[in-house]
């Protein structure tokens, strides 16, 4: 005796089986949907690209700042602090953000380490107030590093720097860097 819930009495009343020619008719409907977001995705993502770089071809790429940060690390070890201290401020204001923390560590370091001072004019007032000019700056480092979009303190920095190459000399290089090419130049005539 079969109960109402035998499978006998359910296959009547069940789904219908697909014909291989259905079941290949939907695999081609399926196939073809496919193929086509298949083939969107890489235009997708081309024209989006090209967008970027037309609408933002001059944004810093990672690769451009880091090439940057190694022009201003140069700069600095060659004996060139003030271009090297101009140029890391414009990095900064450029605000490459995945890098600010790195640009500041090595703001501080131009500025505490730098020859800077062996630039400025022989008159003690000009000296005390270089040395004030990079004692300010480096309070707003400290002010960026707690607070990278400071836009107060990114001002303040920014007229501290101009201040500081201004006091350093109008030069282009400094002593260390006219020095070290004197001495070239004694070795070159040896």
């Amino acid at each position: 005796m079969t109960t109402a819930s035998s499978p006998s009495f359910r296959r009547g009343n069940g789904t219908k089986h697909m014909t291989a020619q259905e079941v290949a008719e939907r695999s081609q409907r399926q196939l073809g949907i496919v193929a086509v977001f298949g083939s969107l995705i890489p235009v997708i993502i081309v024209v989006t690209f090209i967008v970027f770089h037309f609408t933002r071809g001059g944004a810093l790429t990672g690769s451009s700042v880091i090439e940057r940060e190694k022009h201003i690390v140069h700069e600095y070890k060659m004996g060139h602090h003030r271009d090297a201290l101009r140029d890391l401020n414009d990095l900064i204001r450029s605000k490459p953000y995945h890098h600010s923390m790195q640009h500041l560590q090595l703001m501080e370091k131009l500025l505490r380490k730098s020859n800077l001072q062996a630039a400025a004019s022989s008159s003690g007032g000009e000296e005390r107030v270089l040395f004030k000019e990079i004692e300010f700056a480096l309070e707003a480092v400290a002010e960026l590093r707690k607070d990278p979009d400071d836009s107060k303190a990114l001002n303040h920095l920014d007229g501290h720097i101009h201040s500081i190459l201004s006091l350093s000399g109008g030069r282009k290089r400094d002593t260390s860097a006219d020095n070290d090419n004197k001495s070239k130049k004694k070795k070159d005539e040896l």
